[in-house]
C-alpha cells in the first residue's frame, strides 16, 4: 500500500520571489473567473498551483482559496539529507496534493511552474485529448481519490518525458510549463481544444468563420 512522504514544519524565515509569488497569484485569479475549479462554500475555488525556485517547492497551503491567494499563506517545501520540511504561515499547512508537485519537478527539470485545476470540459473530453495529443497530454489508468498516495503516484507513473498536460481520471488537470505564462497558457490551450472537441470540428469552425476568428 502506497504511504505518504513525510515532512517536518520547522520556523525558517525564507520568502518566495516576489515575482514569482505574483505570477502565482495572477493565474489562481484567472483559474477562479474561469471556473476551472470547483467551489467549495466558505473556502473559495479549490485547486492548487506551485512552482520551483532554485531547490525549493513553492506551493499554495492546504483549504485555500484559489482566487484569493494570500502572499504570505505560500508555503515552502525543501529537502536535506533525505528529510523533508516546510514552512510559513504558522496555521497553514502545503496543499495535501504537495507530493505531485515535488515528484514532477524532481523527474522534469525543465519544468518550474504547475496549475492544477479541475476543467470540467479537459475531463469531458480526457480520452479523446489523450488519443488527439498522445506526445502531449498523459492520463491516469484509474480512478484514484484525490490527496491519496495512490493518486500521487499514479500521476507520477504517468508522467512522460513529452507530457506537458496530465489528467487524472475524474479529478483535474497538472499543467506544466518553464514558466506560470507557459503553464498558464496551456492550460487554457486545452481548455479550448477541450471545447472544440466537445462542440465538433465543424460546428467549432462555422463559429469561428461566423464571429470572423480564425
Amino acid at each position: 500500500m502506497s504511504r505518504h512522504y513525510k515532512i517536518e514544519r520547522v520556523d525558517w524565515k525564507i520568502k518566495p520571489n516576489k515575482r514569482l509569488a505574483d505570477e502565482m497569484v495572477h493565474w489562481g485569479k484567472v483559474m477562479g473567473g474561469l471556473r476551472m475549479v470547483p467551489y467549495v462554500t466558505g473556502k473559495g475555488w479549490a485547486g492548487n498551483i506551485g512552482f520551483r525556485e532554485d531547490n525549493i517547492v513553492w506551493v499554495t497551503p492546504s483549504g485555500g482559496g484559489i482566487n484569493d491567494i494570500k502572499l504570505e499563506e505560500i508555503m515552502g517545501i525543501s529537502e536535506s539529507d533525505g528529510e523533508g520540511f516546510y514552512w510559513g504561515h504558522p496555521e497553514k499547512k502545503p496543499t495535501s496534493e504537495w507530493e505531485i508537485y515535488w515528484g514532477i519537478f524532481k523527474e522534469r527539470n525543465e519544468v518550474n511552474a504547475i496549475l492544477h485545476g479541475h476543467d470540467l470540459f479537459a475531463l469531458e473530453t480526457a480520452e479523446i485529448l489523450r488519443e488527439s495529443y498522445p506526445d502531449e497530454v498523459g492520463l491516469t489508468k484509474s480512478v484514484t481519490e484525490s490527496g491519496s498516495a495512490e493518486f500521487r503516484d499514479e500521476i507520477l507513473e504517468t508522467l512522460k518525458d513529452t507530457h506537458i498536460y496530465i489528467i487524472g481520471r475524474e479529478h483535474g488537470f497538472f499543467a506544466l510549463g518553464k514558466t506560470f505564462e507557459e503553464a498558464g497558457m496551456l492550460s487554457l490551450e486545452f481548455r479550448s481544444r477541450a471545447n472544440e472537441i466537445m462542440i465538433g470540428k465543424k460546428n467549432y469552425r462555422r463559429i469561428l468563420d461566423k464571429y470572423h476568428i480564425n
